[in-house]
């Protein structure tokens, strides 16, 4: 992808409305939303509203560039807030603005931060002004189609009875929601699993080495059992 055209608002800075951004056609204009924007080569039309860091927090205090979000949000679902200059966090988490310690708090500065990245724009932090050029070229070199993932692997959690008898050695998840499918109750599971007298063919990977384990879990002597009336 590549940037096929740029328009610069015409109020911004002299240095702006200079810039060359690779040699595509350059004009300037009064755009109703962002400072730059950018034609691409893929059809789409992205918007990016630059700011100082001074002018940044000045923003988040009289709503400014909430609002200015919203506005370009209108325009095309590419949106970027591009911020350059020093803003970090103080020692005492006060914000430090260029060298300079502020008032700000720097949780209420990360926050407005967030909400306009739920607002659904992108948020770029730049060392210097220096930068500015280059970060908008590689974003409108971005590719902007569907992104194709695998799906997740569905989870289903274990039932309260589920949950008793996967606790036991050698039985898990899967067992136990086996176990209950074909005893019914998780006593009459634990009759299943512990009475030598019932064949263990019904529940797949369950054997007489599962059974000992489960009884000796279980602490029964060769003369106890579990009873609860199994008729299966």
């Amino acid at each position: 992808m590549t940037l096929e055209a740029v328009i610069i608002d015409n109020r911004e800075p002299t240095w702006i409305q200079g810039l060359k951004f690779g040699g595509v056609p350059v004009i300037t204009s009064i755009l109703e939303a962002g400072d730059i924007q950018a034609m691409c080569s893929d059809g789409e039309s992205i918007l990016v509203e630059r700011k100082t860091t001074s002018d940044y927090l000045g923003s988040i205090h009289d709503n400014r560039v909430f609002a200015q979000v919203a506005n370009m949000r209108e325009t095309t679902p590419w949106v970027y807030v591009i911020i350059a200059g020093e803003l970090k966090r103080g020692r005492k988490g006060t914000t430090i603005c260029e060298g300079r310690e502020t008032d700000w708090n720097w949780g209420a500065v990360v926050g407005a931060g967030i909400t306009l990245q739920e607002m659904g724009a992108v948020v770029l932090f730049l060392d210097s002004d220096a930068e500015f050029e280059d970060t908008v070229l590689r974003i409108g070199a971005r590719d902007r189609g569907v992104v194709r993932v695998m799906p997740n692997r569905l989870s289903v959690p274990v039932s309260a009875s589920e949950a008793i008898l996967a606790a036991l050695p050698g039985i898990g998840a899967e067992r136990a929601g086996a176990l209950l499918a074909y005893a019914g109750t998780p006593a009459a599971a634990l009759q299943y699993l512990t009475d030598p007298s019932i064949k263990l063919d019904k529940v797949p990977g369950i054997g007489a080495g599962t059974r000992a384990k489960v009884r000796s879990a279980m602490g029964l002597l060769d003369n106890e059992v579990v009873l609860e009336g199994f008729s299966r």
